[in-house]
């Protein structure tokens, strides 16, 4: 009986342990901020890709603030394309897209989430106020003379399902598009993924998790239940990998088929994250296609599918990393 007693409770204290290096792991992902940029050799400022921008720091509903760069698009008439980037990344990672949007739009905006970059938010909320977060930032974003410009959600992993909550609650009808690239249709799936990436176990640690932050988290649980699609009136464009470990493919189709206006652009053979460097070619073509539905809605044109190419260019040799 001794034996079971000291087994039972060095399980528990590697359940307890174990759990709680889960939940800090992530509310309180690795920030990519100017020294990682630097480290791991991506451009440090806009100026490096021959992008004109403006440094301005945004103030989130509870006070907190994050920076951002407004980068001057090539479209004037164009929409303001706002870019949320995935868990454990941040806008130093997004910068390297930003050159496939700015032919598209009038001003791409690169943040950094709560809890990501140098927000000053001390801890990841998973989407439950990263919703607020994007609205309050689409507002300041916008020049007080063009309070109409419409505007353009462009999302990676986590940042493409915040994207989709928020065009949902667009009351104003401002947004005419969101893409959404990976996205996931609940937080459980891609906790699961980069626990196996690890090479750690799922299980009990991951449910145990999720039923932490539904109960600490205000907001969670409903932001977690269910992508509302429905509501996501505007063009949806789902770009997703074939061989995406962390958000199954499975996801993205999903996505696309519940959404009235959505598309699945797929990446044969592509992974998780950076499937614009997997194949530009069908990126930019998936791209251009989508701007040009997302004007005909701002200008209440009706809708016409998507024509993109597939892809069946092989995988590139490199891995892919866990910045999103």
């Amino acid at each position: 009986m001794g034996l079971f007693v000291l087994l039972a409770a060095a399980a528990a204290v590697i359940i307890a342990v174990g759990t709680l290096w889960l939940i800090r792991m992530i509310r309180r992902p690795p920030r990519h901020t100017l020294a990682s940029a630097l480290a791991r050799g991506f451009p440090a400022e806009p100026s490096e890709l021959k992008l004109d921008a403006q440094d301005v720091t945004l103030r989130l509903p509870d006070e907190t603030t994050t920076p951002a760069w407004l980068i001057e698009g090539e479209q004037s008439a164009g929409p303001i394309v706002v870019v949320s980037h995935g868990w454990a990344s941040g806008r130093y990672v997004s910068l390297a897209r930003a050159p496939l949007l700015t032919p598209h739009a009038s001003r791409v905006v690169l943040y950094d989430l709560r809890g990501h970059g140098d927000s000053t938010a001390r801890n990841c909320d998973l989407g439950a106020r990263e919703v607020d977060d994007l609205l309050a930032v689409i507002e300041q974003v916008t020049p007080t003379d063009q309070a109409d410009t419409p505007v353009v959600l462009y999302g990676s992993s986590m940042g493409g399902v915040i994207s989709m909550h928020a065009a949902a609650r667009d009351e104003a009808k401002r947004i005419v598009g969101v893409v959404a690239e990976a996205p996931y249709l609940q937080l459980g799936t891609p906790m699961r993924g980069q626990l196996r990436r690890r090479e750690a176990p799922t299980w009990p640690f991951a449910p145990l998790a999720l039923a932490h932050f539904r109960f600490w988290i205000k907001g969670f649980a409903a932001f977690d239940l269910a992508i509302p699609l429905d509501h996501v009136a505007c063009p949806l464009l789902v770009l997703h990998g074939t061989d995406d470990a962390i958000s199954p493919h499975a996801h993205g189709r999903q996505i696309a088929d519940d959404a009235p206006h959505g598309e699945l652009v797929a990446f044969e053979g592509a992974g998780h994250s950076r499937l614009h460097e997997h194949d530009p070619h069908h990126y930019e073509s998936a791209l251009r296609a989508f701007f040009e539905r997302a004007a005909a809605a701002s200008n209440d044109t009706p809708l016409r599918p998507v024509a993109v190419e597939r892809s069946e260019k092989p995988p590139l040799p490199w891995g892919e990393g866990s910045a999103q």
